[in-house]
């Protein structure tokens, strides 16, 4: 009689009894203690026996499969080597069984009859039963490690590993941790995502494994809590035993609803082409786009139609800008604009101080109430012995809860009266120099700035602009009755009104 013998380690499980070569010495004894011809031995290194889809346990079935009329037991050291799993073991067993082949365990000799295969089954159950008790406790054991603080899988980009069960369990790569913080404090600052990725390719930034970063890598990044020094996983939420990168706080903003939403808004901005759709084609009224074209020693870049059955308009980006420039000193804001703005600034803030003052006076009234009551539960559970243990600390988490809160919504940094009229001073200086403020604002503030101006856009022919409407910024109040001059009411202040809200602002 022929038999194929198989042999398993997992790379977790290097058991002395359980070595390939204990196992393999074991059958090879067997065999010839029964005068089997061991014809063929299948090794698993390394593969765990939590599934069937093991290499060499395939290679063996289809070998026995071929050979179905010669092979008549397949040996094992133990039913476990087989499969830790009981239905993986039956359909197996099943499948050597229609070939004639039967399968037989060496520590576990048994008949092939019904009291033999009950207990064959038996072994199988306890088989899976104790592989799922070791996930269980290994689960249990990292959900303990996480709770602690523990990082115990590889280190992200940022950080590297500390020896295993030691604690810090990441140490910070100071160059990687710098462009970490970079790109969260430029999202922050409202750039979107796609432009600091745009810059962080120009500076040459590389990923750990030297690939530039990509948007999803880029996300990833941005999103991964283990930079603010939490770990949220398996459904543990815990504070690391490693340093962070970024503050909660900074960590927050970059993925707060809003901050998404904005970067969303500004993903199509290009820092490039800050013109790009807001001048249009004079000849099909389509939106200018913006690109590279590369020459034979250089790369330039156009503006040019978007339209591709047009093509009536495409300039070099300088010269476009030039004109922009050159239409922008053309402009200057009335002196009346400049003191409405200032009277009205002054009003706003001296309103704000008021709100900010009385919103102090009550909420120092609720955190003074919270305190009081505090006091109180204190008093009750450690002088007066009227509340447990279990009670106090709940309450105690609420009060402490809501005076955070509380202390959260105070107003602060409110700017003072001098901070006020730089502000208004800085202000009137970007107003009446409108060049030169266009070019020192960042690629989102250029487009909100050029669309204050004009509200509708611009048209260009190749040689000038054709201007339809001009924000009401820059036409004299007298004339604000005049069709002629075009004038685009800014919505919530129509003829007649001088209603306007104007955020004040140290930066």
């Amino acid at each position: 009689m022929k038999a194929v013998g198989y042999i398993r380690v997992s790379s977790e499980e290097q058991v002395k009894n359980y070595s390939l070569g204990n196992q393999q010495l074991a059958i090879e004894q067997y065999c010839a203690k029964e005068g089997y011809d061991l014809v063929e031995i299948f090794r698993e290194e390394g593969e765990s026996a939590k599934t069937a889809n093991r290499t060499k346990l395939n290679e063996m079935l289809s070998y026995c499969t071929l050979r179905r009329n010669e092979i008549d037991f397949v040996i094992v050291h133990n039913f476990d080597r087989f499969a830790r799993n009981a239905h993986d073991h039956s359909s197996i067993k099943l499948m050597l069984k229609q070939s004639g082949i039967r399968l037989i365990s060496i520590q576990q000799p048994l008949e092939d009859d019904p009291s033999g295969r009950m207990l064959e089954n038996i072994y199988a159950a306890v088989a899976q039963h104790d592989n799922e008790m070791r996930a269980l406790r290994v689960v249990d054991g990292m959900r303990k490690g996480l709770e602690a603080g523990c990082w115990m899988w590889a280190a992200p980009f940022g950080y590297t590993r500390n020896e295993p069960k030691t604690s810090p369990s990441l140490f910070v790569v100071k160059e990687e941790a710098a462009i970490i913080r970079t790109a969260f404090e430029q999202v922050a600052s409202g750039r979107s995502k796609a432009q600091v990725l745009l810059n962080m390719k120009r500076q040459g930034l590389k990923t750990r494994n030297g690939k530039s970063f990509t948007k999803q890598s880029l996300d990833g990044m941005l999103r991964n809590p283990l930079y603010a020094g939490i770990i949220d996983k398996m459904g543990v939420y815990a504070i690391g035993d490693f340093e962070p990168i970024v503050s909660g706080d900074l960590y927050n903003k970059v993925n707060s609803k809003e901050s998404k939403q904005k970067a969303l808004a500004h993903s199509r901005l290009h820092p490039d082409f800050p013109l790009r759709r807001f001048v249009k084609c004079f000849s099909c009224t389509k939106s200018l786009t913006g690109s590279w074209s590369k020459g034979r020693s250089a790369k330039y870049a156009y503006y040019h139609c978007e339209n591709k059955g047009c093509r009536a308009v495409s300039l070099k980006k300088d010269a476009l800008e030039k004109l922009f420039h050159e239409e922008l000193g053309t402009l200057s804001i009335r002196p009346q604009t400049l003191e409405l703005i200032q009277a009205i600034a002054q009003d706003v803030w001296a309103e704000r101080m008021k709100e900010e003052s009385k919103a102090k006076v009550l909420l120092q009234a609720k955190i003074d109430n919270l305190k009081s009551r505090r006091d109180r539960l204190v008093d009750a559970y450690v002088e007066e012995k009227k509340i447990d243990q279990e009670t106090y600390e709940s309450r105690i988490e609420s009060i402490k809860a809501d005076m955070q809160e509380a202390e959260s919504l105070m107003p602060t940094a409110t700017i003072s009266e001098t901070q006020l009229s730089n502000v208004i001073a800085k202000s009137k200086a970007m107003l009446t120099d409108l060049p030169q403020t266009w070019n020192r604002l960042e690629i989102q503030q250029k487009v909100a700035f050029q669309q204050l101006i004009y509200p509708e856009g611009l048209t260009c022919d190749g040689n000038e602009f054709g201007i339809s409407k001009k924000s009401w910024l820059f036409i004299d109040f007298i004339d604000e009755n005049s069709e002629e001059n075009g004038l685009v009411h800014r919505p919530g202040l129509e003829p007649g009104t001088c209603r306007l809200r104007v955020c004040c602002s140290t930066d």
